[in-house]
């Protein structure tokens, strides 16, 4: 999509007589987002390229051990994908939870009909990448909340300081082509305004209409998903920092200069001295696919014609460079690349002779596990308020309308350590052993893999077990009377 594709759009016209009134303010706020979204297109295009490993050896070669001829070898380098995807892989929801059995079936149930754990689980993705991602809300067919995500290359936003949120977003929705034009443009884009969505449709190449959608929720219908957020930034930053595209660079590089060297490993250079007319017509004619690794240097006139003082012609090989100065730098690259990230070198491909313990394996892991943790709080707090949203929208409140009850509900991940399932029991059975009854709550079977419909399972056929046992014991106990 291109940066002007949205150019027109500020100048919408309203679609009907009643949003008229309000059509200047909502065209002022979207010419701010468009210049917004415009400022950080061509960062997030070339985070998006980084992830997706199309940095090349021409992005980035020196030219000076490799030269320019030698830039269409098609080198490249995963790394930020994998920086982004190994912490991705460590955010994962369990379950949203409240104390209140009917609001967290409420709750529950607005996370399965948005299939939102699967959407999140692809919103982290592009979180990751650009920084930030955002959900949105609006009213499905059903007349009931339906919750979708959007990327930071497909929307944008503007923070209010003052009450610590939103003050307005927009979200591209939909993209179609117009006329003759050879790639899509957004044809249907909703700007989140805290008391009103307005939805932008394309009525042509240039023109726009807009029409207002007045809600009560008191706050934008749009929520950021932010990594690492602060006061200065509160839309975070990207995964892919300046650290890392350093380090992708080199190490696209020093694959570069390693590919060259396997080259010359395998046709090694063969040098030939004082050779004859007739030696060097045999090795064009027979060598002839070979005689390109071949410097030959041939006999003075003098010396073919027969001179005993004449050196004999000699024929010997280069020794090929070595591998290991590439992989050593290699490997230096991936160290820093782990430091620089928490991602643990067995994940960047380097292994050592000797099998790490289980206490090194886990200690490289704790990096990464704790910048899981953070990514979790607040993402868990950003799922939270898009699910009492829906919540608020299905029963047609607003935001201050919310109850002390309903605002206790969290966000419940897995262990981002990823632990086995064999080790991850064998911890919970020896609690069990220590802790009386807490083989039977609903903590451990969670702790031990199953899911929330199967804990339910288990606990229900758990107490009519019980209560079978108790109804025979008290026949055995009668029939002793």
């Amino acid at each position: 999509m291109t940066s002007h594709a949205l150019g027109q759009i500020a100048k919408a016209i309203a679609a009907d007589e009643a949003s008229a009134e309000n059509i200047a303010y909502a065209n002022a706020c979207m010419q701010r987002l468009v210049r917004i979204y415009n400022q950080h297109k061509a960062g997030n295009d070339f985070k998006t390229k980084l992830y997706e490993g199309k940095l090349g050896p021409k992005d980035c070669n020196l030219r000076i051990a490799v030269p320019r001829e030698l830039e269409d070898i098609g080198v490249s380098c995963e790394w930020p994908a994998i920086a982004v995807r190994s912490l991705q892989s460590r955010s994962k929801i369990q379950e949203i939870k409240n104390p209140d059995g009917e609001l967290k079936a409420s709750f529950n149930r607005i996370a399965k009909e948005n299939d939102l754990i699967y959407k999140y689980d692809k919103a982290v993705i592009p979180e990751l990448k650009h920084g930030c991602a955002f959900g949105t809300l609006a009213l499905g067919d059903n007349e009931r909340a339906r919750i979708k995500f959007h990327t930071a290359s497909s929307s944008a936003a503007e923070w209010d300081g003052e009450h610590d949120r939103l003050a307005c977003g927009f979200a591209i929705i939909d993209s179609a082509k117009f006329n003759r034009d050879r790639s899509y443009k957004p044809s249907v884009v909703n700007l989140y305004l805290p008391d009103a969505i307005w939805v932008y449709r394309r009525i042509d190449a240039t023109h726009w209409t807009a029409e207002e959608h007045p809600h009560k929720m008191g706050r934008c219908l749009m929520v950021p998903m932010c990594f690492r957020p602060d006061e200065e930034r509160p839309f975070g930053i990207s995964r892919i920092s300046k650290s890392v595209v350093y380090l992708t660079k080199a190490a696209i590089r020093a694959y570069l200069r390693f590919e060259v060297a396997a080259e010359l490993y395998a046709a090694p250079q063969r040098v030939g001295l004082n050779l004859d007319d007739d030696t060097l017509d045999a090795l064009d004619g027979n060598f002839k696919a070979y005689f390109g690794y071949w410097l030959a240097m041939a006999a003075s006139d003098e010396e073919q014609e027969g001179d005993t003082r004449a050196p004999e012609p000699k024929i010997f090989q280069l020794d090929p460079p070595t591998f290991q100065p590439h992989v050593d730098v290699l490997r230096s690259l991936a160290e820093a690349f782990s430091a620089s990230t928490g991602v643990p070198l067995s994940e960047l491909g380097v292994r050592y002779d000797n099998p790490s313990s289980a206490e090194a394996i886990a200690m490289a892991k704790e990096s990464i596990c704790k910048e899981a943790e953070s990514l979790n709080e607040t993402n868990g707090r950003a799922i939270s308020e898009l699910i009492l949203m829906a919540h608020l929208m299905n029963e047609d409140r607003s935001w201050s309308e919310l109850t002390e009850q309903e605002r206790d509900i969290s966000v419940k991940f897995r262990n981002p350590s990823t632990p086995s399932i064999a080790s991850q029991a064998d911890a919970m059975v020896k609690i069990a052993s220590v802790l009386d009854g807490f083989s039977y709550t609903r903590s451990f079977l969670e702790a031990m893999g199953f899911d929330a419909d199967e804990v339910d399972t288990i606990q229900s056929e758990l107490k009519s077990a019980n209560v079978s046992g108790d109804r025979k014991s008290t026949r055995l106990n009668s029939s002793h009377i």
